[in-house]
């Protein structure tokens, strides 16, 4: 197995983890706005975040774990086309995060302290993907 697989799958990894994750915050995202949060014990202030972020932003939220799911098939697949649905699904993610991270209550959720982090992490998988796109991984001929 060359070093290139071996990017290949921990980018998946990561990736794959992250739209799990992300999947989950979907679903918070759904609770919050049917009413249902208190009865599934959801943050009070992740609920005003989440209340108060405006269509764009909202679409925002909700497009980049779809984004990133269908970039972990790709990855999986080595189709080319990964590397370009996982930079919609950054953009996205990054781009809501910067507009509710400035929220007041942002700050109050568990998960606020570690968002650098991950951001990290995926701007990491980005230039995994970017390298193995560099050095023709994603040739559909080299395909499998």
């Amino acid at each position: 197995m060359g070093w290139q697989n071996i990017v290949r799958w921990m980018v998946f990894a990561g990736v794959a983890l992250w739209a799990v994750n992300q999947l989950r915050m979907v679903l918070r995202v759904f609770l919050v706005l049917t009413g249902q949060a208190d009865a599934y014990g959801i943050d009070p202030d992740h609920v005003i975040v989440i209340s108060q972020l405006n269509p764009v932003e909202l679409t925002a939220t909700l497009a980049s774990p779809l984004a990133y799911a269908l970039s972990v098939v790709l990855i999986a697949f080595r189709h080319p086309l990964c590397v370009i649905v996982y930079v919609i699904g950054f953009v996205l993610d990054i781009g809501s995060w910067l507009s509710y991270s400035m929220h007041a209550n942002y700050d109050q959720l568990a998960h606020a302290s570690v968002d650098w982090l991950i951001n990290a992490g995926l701007l990491i998988a980005l230039l995994g993907l970017l390298v193995l796109r560099q050095t023709g991984y994603f040739d559909p001929r080299h395909a499998v």
